[in-house]
């Protein structure tokens, strides 16, 4: 496996970096003492340690932390995140941030596996549903409260009026 990294946008377009099998993670940002791929100190766009890409057996998986955006394939990532990356991925460093593409290349003789038939739940549809599921139970508190305060008060106005 061997990863290759295209940039297209900001001060190092035009330029590509590939990195061979034995690296396990590669990191991005401004930090040149801990970043395979850095950019210059003065692009404060860029975070220190922007993101990375680790490898996990035979794919790299985008980890991107909560402090800086990362755009991949036009859509925002989740900080907290860790997504599988394609072959081919567009990655851009923040809104306006510099923009390159990731090439994922298997140095295997074997087929691709076949996907399954469901995906995976990650942590960012974890935390969907979860903030879905606590908005629905503070509605469900809400309109039982409701319910009870006309109960109780349809109560006193038929047995205290009397």
């Amino acid at each position: 496996m061997a990863v290759t990294v295209h940039f297209e946008g900001g001060t190092r377009a035009g330029e590509v970096i590939q990195f061979d099998d034995e690296v396990e993670i590669i990191r991005f940002g401004r930090d040149s003492g801990r970043c395979q791929v850095a950019f210059p100190p003065d692009e404060t766009k860029i975070g220190r340690e922007h993101c990375s890409l680790r490898r996990l057996q035979r794919v790299y998986e985008l980890q991107v932390d909560h402090n800086h955006q990362v755009f991949i394939n036009g859509e925002l990532a989740i900080g907290g995140e860790e997504l599988q990356l394609a072959t081919d991925t567009d990655l851009q460093l923040g809104s306006s941030g510099p923009k390159f593409v990731v090439t994922c290349n298997l140095d295997s003789q074997l087929p691709p596996t076949d996907s399954l038939e469901q995906p995976a739940i990650g942590k960012a549809t974890m935390l969907k549903d979860a903030h879905t599921n606590s908005q629905k139970a503070a509605l469900t508190a809400v309109v039982a409260l409701i319910v009870t305060a006309a109960v109780v008060s349809l109560y006193f106005l038929l047995f205290w009026a009397l």
